[in-house]
C-alpha cells in the first residue's frame, strides 16, 4: 500500500502549490515605483513587483498567464525570470506597445525598461 500511494504522490509533486521564499522575504515590499512619464498604462505596475511574484509562485520554466496584459509589464518580468507567457488584452491602444516591449525583454534577456 505504501508503494501506491509514493508512486501516487509523486505523480502529483509538479501540480503543487509552488511557493519558494526568498532573501527579501517580508509583508513589506520596496520596490522602485513609475513615475507618470514612465507608464504606458493606468494600471502599470513596476517590473520588479512582478519579477518578484512570478519568482516566488511560479516554477522555473513555467508559464504564466495575464489575461489582462496592458502595458506588458508581466511579459518583460516573465523574460526576466525566464518564464513563458501568455499574455490577453483587447485595447489596441495597448496591445502592440506591450507586445513590443515584451518581444524586445526576451531577445535581449534580462531588461528592466520601466526602472
Amino acid at each position: 500500500m505504501r508503494e501506491g500511494y509514493e508512486a501516487r504522490r509523486q505523480s502529483y509533486e509538479e501540480m503543487r502549490n509552488y511557493h519558494r521564499c526568498d532573501p527579501e522575504h517580508s509583508n513589506v515590499w520596496r520596490i522602485n515605483t513609475l513615475s507618470g512619464s514612465d507608464r504606458i498604462h493606468i494600471c502599470q505596475k513596476p517590473d520588479g513587483i512582478l519579477a518578484r511574484i512570478i519568482r516566488v509562485s511560479c516554477r522555473p520554466g513555467g508559464v504564466v498567464l495575464d489575461p489582462f496584459m496592458g502595458s506588458g509589464s508581466t511579459g518583460v518580468a516573465c523574460a526576466h525570470e525566464k518564464r513563458s507567457f501568455i499574455g490577453i488584452e483587447r485595447d489596441d491602444r495597448y496591445f502592440q506597445p506591450a507586445t513590443d516591449a515584451i518581444q524586445r525583454a526576451y531577445n535581449q534577456g534580462v531588461l528592466d525598461l520601466w526602472q
